[in-house]
């Protein structure tokens, strides 16, 4: 039923008077639609259907509403159903998500779906021309995971573009890791409704956007998930270097040059840019014509991207330029780091959290599509992570779910996933693989083998009850969290956890809430930091003789710590404050594996001293803030046989200036003695 709240109600199905002369369909602004559904504004139309921004008469949440034209053909009809099907089953951040399908009262298919404000990455080229590489990496990032997901539940994209990915963007202007694919208009379902989807795809049929079509779709064979890959190879080539890798005079020649044509390098195609070459051999392999020279899944050219966004996260200089030398292929850089995988993600986790942007934020989305229709979708409003304030003291500790004490996860049927089902209001942060930090509340879902890192809120770290609801795999990495704490009761669910190998305590507690951390029987990495454990007591450790990265800070004395480390295991070691000596410090320079070492805050370290470290060959990251240094250690720096970069506080500007100049491939950042 179609409603006009300036006019009676009108108790009848639609007819012609609703339709423009070409089939669009036409809903005035202040129609309601199912009595459930206000018309605000049109959106977007295009040769399918049309989209209109829309507000639910009850819960005013305003929507997306997609109807498609009447003028289409069964077939058309059929594709639309199958793209309410497709959406309604997928459940990630990086898509849309399908709140509610049907039909009209005559029978016209619709569905309601999220609605984004923002703009798509289509707009985005168009107006800066070609977009900075690191950008581009943090949002084909998350295009990867998108994909990933839909892959893994048997969804085929077919229209993959610039256009159908959406951007929501900071008040500066810079991504916040806010990145929708969208419009599974033609998507194919693999092994649903099968009888259907041949005769949709039948050939001489084709579907998708000549520009950015896999050669085997050009002809009209059959896809998989590999030619939503080539169609992403197209659009981060076009990210790159402002253009598509194919144009022809028209749609059939674009689509000729896909089948035959190889497509220039990046270099050749931003005329004499410099790429790194991992890039330019992801972007060839994506654009291979034969697919079984592409990659075989989207994890796996997504775990290349973060390998290589990291990479360039660590190589940034201290005034924001870039040093790097990508002549090493990507296979062998992860080779080298796999030993420091997990400590680096929960390093980087810890640093940067605050950072981050949990979650999405709130955007109206109307996109400039290239060439025929506008998608549109909202997204839920999240907080930033450090919205989460500190309690005080006199705060009451709030209730979850007072009712039930309900595990919060599950296995699914098929062994694959996790399925985590907080309460709707957050109890923490939580960053499932590489995605995004975000908060931890509503439904959620992990692949059963994947990382998982998760930071209660605060305010329910004065019991055990929380962290209880727990499963003993659920996380791999926890960060405790709360200075005024005075209860260790929480930590007693420590022991349950089995998967845990990362952990970050920095919790007003003493001696009585070691035996729970030591009993943390898989912990390789760990942070203890403004705790009340003692030295005498947390040299005790039954795990320290294995970990891999260790953090302390005013443990005196630290030297039975030390001891108890195995230096052939540990890779990044940070002893601040703890009053080393020059005995201490020849004895880390027997850790030939150490990677990163911080010696901040110990008085003996100084321009002399730190020749004892000269045995370090593998030393990468030498942090000593409030240490004695000066531009006297120029000499001694460039003798590290692989640092790469070295921090140091309360440099005069000129000491800073003439280090740069004097050594290379070495990166200083100076900060103030009060940052450590």
């Amino acid at each position: 039923m179609l409603e006009s709240e300036n006019s009676e109600s009108l108790d009848r199905t639609f007819t012609t008077d609703n339709f423009a002369p070409d089939g669009i369909i036409a809903l005035a602004p202040g129609s309601k639609i199912l009595e459930r559904y206000k018309v605000i504004e049109l959106l977007g139309k295009g040769g399918m259907g049309s989209v209109y921004h829309v507000e639910h008469v009850h819960l005013k949440s305003e929507f997306a509403l997609k109807v498609l034209n009447r003028l289409a053909d069964s077939n058309v009809w059929r594709r639309f159903d199958n793209e309410a099907k497709a959406a309604s089953r997928l459940d990630h951040p990086n898509l849309i998500k399908v709140q509610d399908s049907g039909l009209l009262p005559d029978g016209q298919p619709f569905f309601i779906m999220d609605l984004v404000k923002g703009e798509t990455l289509a707009d985005l080229i168009k107006r800066n021309g070609r977009l900075p590489m690191r950008e581009t990496l943090k949002i084909f990032i998350q295009v990867g995971f998108a994909l990933a997901y839909a892959h893994d539940n048997g969804v085929i994209h077919r229209d993959l573009k610039p256009s159908n990915i959406m951007i929501a963007k900071t008040q500066e202007g810079s991504l916040i890791g806010t990145v929708k694919v969208v419009d599974l208009g033609i998507a194919k379902l693999t092994g649903i409704d099968e009888f259907n989807q041949q005769t949709l795809t039948r050939t001489g049929e084709i579907f998708g956007s000549p520009l950015y079509m896999s050669p085997e779709q050009c002809m009209g064979n059959a896809v998989d998930n590999r030619s939503d890959l080539y169609s992403l190879g197209c659009s981060m080539y076009e990210a790159l270097t402002g253009a598509p890798p194919m144009i022809g005079d028209n749609a059939l020649s674009t689509m000729m040059k896909h089948q035959s044509d190889k497509p220039l390098s990046l270099k050749e195609a931003s005329l004499g840019l410099q790429f790194p070459s991992e890039v330019e051999t992801i972007v060839a392999k994506l654009l291979e014509k034969d697919p079984n020279h592409r990659y075989t899944n989207a994890h796996i050219l997504t775990h290349e991207l973060v390998q290589i966004e990291q990479r360039l996260s660590e190589l940034k200089t201290s005034d924001g330029s870039m040093t790097l030398n990508f002549g090493q292929p990507v296979q062998e850089v992860i080779a080298q780091r796999s030993k420091l995988v997990k400590m680096e993600i929960l390093v980087i986790a810890l640093l940067t959290l605050g950072a981050y942007v949990l979650g999405f934020a709130t955007s109206v989305f109307v996109s400039g599509q290239q060439e025929r229709e506008q998608n549109v979708v909202i997204k839920q409003p999240l907080a930033p992570a450090n919205v989460i304030a500190r309690p005080k003291a006199e705060e009451n500790i709030p209730e979850v779910d007072p009712e039930q004490k309900r595990p919060f996860s599950e296995i699914s049927a098929t062994g694959r996933t996790r399925l985590f089902k907080f309460p709707s209001q957050s109890i923490g942060s939580i960053i499932i693989g590489h995605q995004a930090p975000r908060l931890a509340r509503g439904l959620m879902s992990a692949p059963i083998n994947d990382p998982v890192w998760f930071k209660p809120d605060p305010r329910y770290l004065r019991s055990p009850a929380l962290l209880n609801r727990f499963g003993p795999d659920d996380f791999t990495s926890l960060v405790l969290e709360d200075m005024v704490q005075t209860n260790s009761s929480a930590l007693t669910a420590l022991p349950r956890f089995k998967r845990v190998n990362s952990m970050k305590v920095s919790m007003d507690i003493g001696n009585e809430a070691f035996p729970y951390l030591d009993k943390v029987e898989n912990l390789q990495n760990l942070d203890l930091s403004h705790t009340h454990i003692t030295a005498d007591v947390f040299c005790r450790l039954k795990r320290l003789p294995h970990l891999e990265s260790l953090r302390c800070a005013h443990l005196l004395p630290i030297r039975p710590i030390l001891n108890r480390l195995t230096p052939s295991k540990v890779v990044s070691l940070k002893i601040e404050d703890n009053d080393l000596t020059l005995d201490d410090l020849r004895y880390l320079s027997t850790f030939k594996n150490l990677k990163l070492l911080s010696v901040g805050g110990n008085k003996v370290f100084n321009d002399e001293t730190m020749k004892v470290l000269l045995p370090l060959t593998n030393l990468r990251h030498l942090y000593c803030l409030g240490c004695s240094t000066s531009a006297k250690c120029i000499e001694t720096v460039k003798r590290f046989k692989s640092l790469q970069e070295i921090v140091v506080s309360d440099w005069s500007e000129e000491d800073v200036k003439l280090f740069k100049r004097s050594v290379k491939g070495i990166r200083i950042h100076m900060m103030k003695n009060t940052q450590l």
